[in-house]
């Protein structure tokens, strides 16, 4: 990847940054990804499903919800409960109280397979990301990511984002 134009106002060297930083967060996720499928036979997708019904009171959130948790298109989730569902992992269900939303519940099958997918990936992560860090390693980057959490938060990135769904 060349460097950028002047125009773009941010020095080269911060641009070699950027991308080590988006290497090191792709990297890790193919990682994470290839632990989780050869160990548990989930993918990533699944995980994160599995994991925020597990969180959820009663252990079901409605579609909506869901999506909203995992900022998915709502069409992704359709087809990714029913693949789950298929597999026996979660069941839907009608809203009783309006008819027209669904319920995504975590069956036993799920239950038992998110709880073996995060002990695997709760130790690849230990193992690729925390152990290579040290204390201080860990604290400044908590900082950081803290700082760039609160400046996506301002007002002036929300504003940004109203705009481009408008």
């Amino acid at each position: 990847m060349g460097d950028m134009p002047e125009s773009a106002a941010i020095p080269t060297r911060d641009w070699s940054l950027w991308r080590t930083v988006l290497r090191m967060h792709h990297d890790l996720d193919r990682v994470l990804e290839q632990q989780l499928q050869r160990e548990t036979g989930l993918s990533m997708a699944d995980f994160s499903v599995l994991q925020a019904l597990r969180d959820a009171d009663g252990h079901r959130l409605r579609a909506r919800e869901l999506g909203d948790a995992l900022s998915w298109e709502k069409s992704r989730i359709s087809h990714q409960v029913s693949r789950m569902e298929g597999r026996t992992l979660v069941e839907k269900r009608l809203c009783d109280s309006d008819g027209r939303g669904v319920w995504v519940s975590l069956t036993d099958d799920g239950r038992a397979a998110v709880d073996t997918a995060s002990g695997v990936y709760t130790a690849a992560l230990d193992r690729f990301f925390f152990a290579t860090l040290g204390e201080n390693d860990l604290e400044q980057l908590g900082l950081i990511a803290q700082r760039v959490t609160e400046a996506l938060d301002a007002p002036s990135c929300s504003q940004l984002e109203q705009e481009q769904t408008a």
